[in-house]
């Protein structure tokens, strides 16, 4: 039993870490497709109820998590990788869109994508404006 034990243990914690691995490859993925504005490659990526869709207009819909839907403006985009979240209440790192400034001030409101993934699958924790 012991030597059992021996053997599992350290495949556990490699499974582990790979799985980490893998998840922060996929979010990283992820943030790049976003911020090339490559919107159906990162949709593919989320799971149900999370979703992404290019309106005809050029606007983007999210969906987040528990099934709210945030329009950010075309001219509004690209997203931006940024630094961890300042919302606790969602997990996962975080995404801008700031759009276009007039003497350094933005020309609109600032929105915040929360995105966590678990392995392969991506999920919009939330959408903040």
């Amino acid at each position: 039993m012991r030597k059992l034990l021996l053997l599992v243990v350290p495949i556990a914690v490699i499974a582990l870490f790979m799985g980490s691995r893998s998840a922060a490859r996929a979010e990283d993925t992820f943030r790049g497709q976003m911020f090339a504005q490559r919107y159906a490659q990162a949709a593919a990526m989320l799971v149900a109820p999370s979703a992404l869709e290019v309106a005809p207009d050029g606007s983007l819909a999210l969906t987040d998590r528990a099934g709210n839907s945030t329009a950010v403006p075309a001219a509004q985009l690209p997203f931006k990788v940024s630094e961890p979240p300042a919302e606790p209440r969602f997990p996962g790192r975080t995404m801008m869109a700031i759009g276009p400034s007039t003497g350094g001030i933005s020309n609109f409101p600032m929105v915040t994508l929360y995105v966590s993934f678990d392995g392969g699958e991506g999920h919009i924790e939330g959408v903040v404006r």
